[in-house]
This record gives structure tokens, sequence and C-alpha cells, in this order.
């Protein structure tokens, strides 16, 4: 599992998760990744954000959980998905009754398009199967403002590698430590720069003041900083004044300490203000007597719990004086007023018009549609319509079991390689056939027929694997007709 990031937003995710519309991005959603729904309903989650940003004068209207896999790691079950998520709403919303108060949506996305072209090298890099989770903060019971819990650098820590332990996913501080990326490397990869370079402290204070200056949240700084190869980890530290900043070790230990403060980091110094008067201390600074890369699955739920308590403390303390929603009553009351409104003669005329209207509009997109702008609601917008399009992908593959059996035996596996790395910008280099199955290199011992590798590898449903097999069959039946014909010509 890769690093979970957490970020907040106004508008958006709705239709950019219908649409894949990202500036730069030339593909569509579709053309892009299956999607799969694990929890919530997207519909509700737009129905919330719609009502927040109209009633409520806040900056943001949802967190944004993303959840990146390794590649290892990229054909997780959406049981196993789900289950994740759920661990997810349970650590992010500790201090909520979830199912009565939060309102959430998760799906996952399958990449069908394999990778994503490096602008600064021209290299292809590979899409990996990822989480989005979306939590309004509109509290359902309250009508408040939802606080998911504050970030903590050790909390997160442990509670990201509790996950990878459980669900015995790859680890990504276990992958840092085993690759071997040189600085030249490092510098060349983020900045296209090839010429010789000391890496000294200013450089990379210059680097990092680069890096994070458009980035408005610590969440999301220490989330960027923690990817990095060269990187060790990160920490806060207290100066005389007892302000704290972040500080950042190095793996090359030649390289002193690099402290995130001063000049260039004048924006950092506004949030390192924000976050010594906003959070206690003891909170955010949970100190583990173990080292957590070595620690069992109960040490280290101990570790985050601690994290969790503190945060639902806070919360109740909050809400002491908080008085919930009561929904009998106000739903007493609406029921009232309808009954007074379709008793009366002018209303009711009023009503039975309007009803005619909307229904002649059901059918005319301009005059019935409520949204006048974003995507178009799809059919996997929420679990069970995602589960009844699993159902019947699973259902074509057991009518067309023969057919598919065909496609293994007579479609080259080599065609079905290239054609993937014109279509899908599958990295072909990652591939070999024997004896017409395919071999990724990455997954040692791992061997796919070729329905199974656009299924599995690709992510594409069974129809699509079938029409993408008999494609190649017919281009290879053209190609046979035309080579024949030309052998008769020569004769």
């Amino acid at each position: 599992m890769a690093l979970i990031r957490v970020t907040q937003a106004s508008e958006g995710i709705e239709d950019y998760l219908e649409t894949g519309s990202k500036q730069g991005r030339e593909f569509t959603r579709t053309e892009l990744d299956k999607r799969v729904a694990l929890y919530g309903d997207l519909t509700s989650f737009r129905i919330a954000g719609e009502y927040s940003r109209k009633e409520k004068d806040w900056k943001n209207h949802y967190w944004h959980i993303t959840n990146s896999f390794s590649y290892e790691d990229n054909q997780i079950s959406k049981e196993k998905l789900t289950e994740i998520v759920q661990e997810m709403l349970a650590y992010y919303c500790c201090a909520y009754d979830i199912d009565k108060e939060v309102i959430a949506y998760a799906e996952a996305h399958y990449p069908k398009h394999q990778s994503i072209e490096n602008k600064q090298n021209n290299k292809l890099t590979q899409r990996l199967l990822h989480i989005h989770l979306a939590i309004s903060k509109v509290n359902r019971l309250t009508d408040l403002q939802l606080r998911v819990i504050p970030f903590n650098t050790v909390a997160e820590h442990t509670f990201q590698r509790h996950l990878n332990l459980k669900f015995n996913l790859i680890d990504p501080s276990d992958r840092k430590r085993k690759q071997a990326v040189t600085k030249k490397d490092f510098f060349s990869r983020i900045k296209g720069d090839t010429t010789e370079k000391k890496t000294t402290i200013g450089h990379w204070r210059d680097y990092f003041v680069e890096l994070l200056n458009q980035v408005d949240n610590l969440n999301e700084i220490e989330a960027i900083l923690l990817a990095h190869d060269e990187i060790r980890g990160i920490k806060y530290r207290n100066n005389k004044d007892a302000r704290s900043y972040l500080q950042v070790l190095m793996n090359d230990s030649e390289i002193p300490a690099i402290n995130l403060r001063g000049t260039g980091f004048e924006r950092l110094e506004v949030l390192y203000s924000e976050r010594d008067e906003n959070t206690e201390n003891t909170a955010r600074d949970v100190i583990a007597s173990i080292d957590i890369n070595s620690a069992s699955t109960e040490e280290l739920k101990a570790i985050f719990t601690k994290h969790m308590n503190w945060h639902k403390s806070d919360i109740n303390r909050r809400m002491a004086d908080v008085t919930n929603i009561n929904f009998q009553e106000i739903s007493k009351y609406f029921k009232t007023q309808y009954q007074q409104f379709i008793t009366n003669s002018t209303q009711k005329t009023f009503h039975v018009t309007f009803a005619k209207q909307s229904a002649k509009n059901e059918g005319d997109p301009e005059k019935g549609s409520q949204r006048k702008k974003g995507g178009t609601y799809t059919k996997d917008s929420n679990v069970v319509q995602s589960l009844l399009a699993q159902m019947r992908d699973q259902q074509y593959f057991k009518q067309r079991k023969a057919a598919g059996q065909s496609h293994n035996e007579k479609a080259p596996a080599e065609e079905v390689i290239k054609k993937a790395g014109d279509q899908l910008g599958l990295i072909t280099g990652f591939f070999q056939v024997s004896n017409n199955q395919i071999i990724d290199k990455r997954l040692k011992g791992r061997v796919f027929s070729n329905t199974e590798f656009l299924h599995d590898i690709c992510n594409l449903e069974y129809a699509e694997v079938d029409v993408y097999c008999k494609k190649i069959m017919a281009e290879m039946s053209s190609t046979q007709r035309v080579n024949e014909k030309t052998a008769l010509l020569i004769k």
C-alpha cells in the first residue's frame, strides 16, 4: 500500500470521479479505469455538497482521502478493498457514529489505461489501483461541521502499517529501503536536470521551497515528504519559543537534518502557528516506545488508538451542548404542511398542474434535468449497481466460457500484448510469452492466459475482452487473406 493522502476541497470530486476530467489529461474516466463502488452512494454525497455550499459559509465542504497500492497489490478483491475503506472510516471518523452521522462515498479505480507519461523524461509510468474516499463535512445528525481526526505523523504511520500487516499488503517503508536511487538520479527525475550537482543543504532547501510552494495544509506537506525515496522521515521540533516546525531527515547520513523554516518557508510558518494554536501537543506528538517497523498489529493499534481516544474526547467536549436534529418532529411538521397543502382547493389545482407539466418534461433533458453542469450519474455510482455490474461480468464469463477458451488458444499472446501497448498504454517490456501464455516479470510465478491477462491485468470486463480478442482474430484473418492473394499474384 502506498501513502494515504488527506485533502480538503469545496467541490469537484463527484464530476472528477465520473468523468476523469483533469487539466492535461486526454482520457475519459471510462477509458482510464474500471470503477467499482465500495461504500455509500455518490448521488447522496453530491446532494450533501450542494446543500452545504448553499447553506453553510465553509471554505471546504468535504474531505478527500486517496489510498494507492503497489503493483503487486494491483488485483486486490472488491471485498478486501471494502474492508479497507471501513477501517479508514473507523479511524478518520472515529469520533462519530458512522451509520448515523457520516455521509461518505468510496470507489476503487482499477486502471484500464495502464500507464501515464512522465513529461520530464518522456518515459511511461505504471498506473496503479487506488481508492477515492470522499467524506462530506455535513454531520447529518447535528447539521454542524464534521471533523476528521487531526493529522499526527506517528499515528498516521502506525495506522497505515497496521493496514498493511492486517491485509498482507506491500508496505511503502519496506519498498523504499529496497530502492537504490542515487542523488543524481533523484534530481534528474524530479527536475529533468542531468548535470552534476552537489546535494548540499542549500540545494535541498531550494528544492523543498519549490516542491511545497502550492501546498496549503500540513497534512499534504507531510504526505508529499514521506513519499520521497531520499527522505528517511520527518518530525516536529520546537524552537526556543516552543513554536513547532518540520525537520526532514535524509537517508544519506552525510546530509544533516533540514529544518523547513525561515526564508522561503514563510507560508509554512503560518501553518505551524495554526497547528500550535488549534491542537494540543500531547495529541500531535504521540511518543512510541517501540520500533514501528517491527511492531505487531496489536502494538501498532495501541499507538494510533491513543490518538483516536484524544480526538473522541475533544469532539465530545465540543458537542456537549449540541442538540441533535429531531427528525421525527420534522417529519410530522412537513406531513401536516403537506396535508394542508393538498386539501386547499387552490393549492390542489396548482399541484396537479405542476405534476402534469413535470411528467411532460421527464423525457426532455433540457426541461427535466435538475443538473445544469457536470457529469451524469453513472451505473457505478452506488454499491448495489456496482455489485450488479460485477455479477453481469461473471455471468458473461460463464456464458462465453467456450469462446474464452478459443481466444486463449488461437489468439497469439504476442499480438495481445502488442495491441494492449498500442491501445491501453501497456508497458510491454514488463511482459514475455511462453507457450502462448503471458508472464508478468514483476509478479514472480504468475502466468496468465489471454483472457486472464486482459481481465485481471488490464481490468477489462469480459464483454470487452471478447470484443478485443475478436478484433485480433479478424485482423489476423484479413492479413492472412492478403498474404494468400499476394502469393498467388507472385506465382
